[in-house]
């Protein structure tokens, strides 16, 4: 149901996102079908408490009604019957509630498809944006008296405004033009340039003996730092640096911040940010598998908490030094969660599962690069499995693994992009995807190619042709399933193709 939901939201389709919203819808609609044959039917159901106490004062206020229509009520005459309490307790039994079909929410699910190809995306005549308007002059009626209102919030709306013109000018507000800044569309990301809070390396690695989490720290650290200046300096292999004493930290500080915000653009082609803060829970950020690990089972995407948000000055006296000036260079202590091995698939409706490696891994911890942060994502715990720690005790004061659980999910139902992320390369604005999509189709290809030519090989005498378009070798037949381009004849190649081919050059490096 949220898998369709989301579809249904979606603020750009395509032909290719509408041919799956329309494999999703039947089976959504033979779920809700065996819903009510297995689990309806093996329960019965009445009404709430509240249910029956309103529907009882309906009912009174509807023979009070009538009662005042016809007059006074009459006087009780001697001998005649009383009123049968037994009939009016009746009245107030729960009565049976029973899952039913016939409702229009039901009838129109099967023709939200053929709406929005007609008439457009489903927010274009959605009635939300009018109701949440509402709410404004809802608020500033409450502070009139009634009577005459329309002059009252005329004169509530235009002080409202006069109000926050003078506070404009007046009162000067740097979170908004920082937050100006970090939302340029040139920006990938924004750390604050502030050095108030410095952390000095060596101090810092004395007051937390024995933790795992800092267990070479300052070696990967200028592994991770010499890495990033030997890519920038040109091509890979050319003239590097291998030596990570090169990597001489200002100070010995490392310089801590309390957020960072990370610009994207979104499956709609829209800019969208995401603010990180390693203290609360939205400190979970991922990123995209290289192409060596991106297979046609493998996950596509990495996933990291973030333990804090750091910058350094770098003086780097290796070969091909300019001078001894400092370089800023920002990074991300991040602690790894890793996906286990079954893969989540439409088919099955299930999420991704990760959990966190053991502490002593020395993969478990890492730096990161901000630029190669994608976005934000939502990790639920997978509170069913419990605790990692059930007595409450951990390891780590640096990592916090106290808190951590045993299992968990990837919410891929967060937001309506980041459905779109696990849909790769049907986002229009996920550049990144295009071309990566391309060559795993490419290499399906070759693969059912190859398999086809074997086949002709050890039965020549089958007369077979090889259709070059196909995509047998996945062995699914599942509409639901992105990497085979469901009924269509043409390859998912040539439908990448054809949407994305034309005058306008996609910068593939933002």
């Amino acid at each position: 149901m949220a898998h369709w939901h989301g579809l249904a939201k979606l603020r750009m389709h395509s032909d290719l996102t509408l041919e799956i919203m329309d494999h999703v819808t039947s089976a959504l609609g033979q779920q809700f079908c065996q819903f009510k044959a297995t689990v309806c039917d093996a329960y019965e159901t009445h009404e709430l408490g509240q249910e029956v106490r309103s529907r009882a004062r309906r009912r009174a206020k509807k023979e009070a009604n009538q009662e005042g229509h016809k007059g006074t009520r009459p006087t009780c005459v001697v001998g005649q019957p009383e009123v049968d309490d037994s009939k009016v307790s009746a009245k107030n039994v729960k009565r049976t509630k029973a899952f039913k079909f016939q409702t229009y929410k039901f009838h129109a699910l099967g023709d939200y498809v053929s709406t929005i190809r007609r008439y457009g995306t489903s927010d274009s005549y959605s009635t939300e944006p009018g109701k949440l308007k509402h709410r404004s002059p809802k608020a500033r009626y409450r502070r009139t008296d009634r009577k005459s209102f329309v002059k009252q919030l005329t004169r509530i709306e235009r002080r409202q405004n006069h109000i926050r013109r003078i506070g404009d000018t007046v009162v000067h507000r740097p979170y908004v033009e920082i937050s100006e800044v970090a939302r340029s569309p040139q920006a990938h990301h924004h750390i604050g340039l502030t050095q108030k809070y410095p952390v000095h390396i060596g101090s810092y690695l004395i007051s937390h003996p024995g933790d795992p989490a800092i267990e070479n720290f300052v070696p990967k650290l200028k592994e991770h730092l010499l890495r990033r200046i030997n890519t920038s300096k040109g091509p890979p292999g050319v003239e590097d640096e291998h030596d990570i004493n090169t990597i001489i930290l200002k100070d010995d500080c490392m310089y801590q911040h309390n957020i960072a915000r990370f610009n994207y653009t979104t499956y709609d082609v829209r800019r969208a940010q995401d603010i990180i803060n390693p203290r609360t829970s939205h400190c979970n950020i991922m990123v995209l598998h290289s192409d060596d690990d991106m297979g046609c089972q493998g996950h596509r995407y990495i996933y990291g908490k973030v333990l804090g948000i750091y910058h350094v000055d770098v003086i780097f006296i290796g070969h091909g030094m300019i001078d001894y000036t400092p370089i800023r260079m920002e990074f991300l202590w991040i602690h790894w969660y890793e996906p286990m091995n079954e893969v989540s698939a439409w088919e099955t409706s299930t999420l991704d599962r990760v959990n966190f490696p053991p502490l002593t891994n020395e993969h478990s911890f890492d730096f990161l690069d901000p630029a190669d942060v994608l976005r934000g994502c939502h990790i639920i715990p997978r509170f069913a499995r419990g605790k990692r720690r059930v007595d409450g005790s951990g390891v780590s004061a640096c990592a916090g693994d106290k808190d951590d659980w045993r299992k968990y999910y990837v919410n891929r139902f967060v937001d309506r992009d980041m459905l779109i992320c696990f849909h790769f390369g049907l986002g229009i604005g996920h550049v990144y995807s295009h071309h990566r999509a391309t060559q795993v189709e490419l290499q399906r290809e070759d693969i059912a190619l190859h398999a086809s030519f074997n086949d002709d090989m050890e039965d020549p005498a089958d007369d077979v042709e090889i259709d070059y378009g196909s995509n047998e070798s996945d062995g699914t037949d599942s509409g639901l399933n992105i990497e085979q381009p469901f009924s269509s004849n043409k390859s998912l190649l040539n439908q990448f193709d054809e949407m994305y081919d034309g005058e306008v050059e996609l910068d593939y490096e933002n």
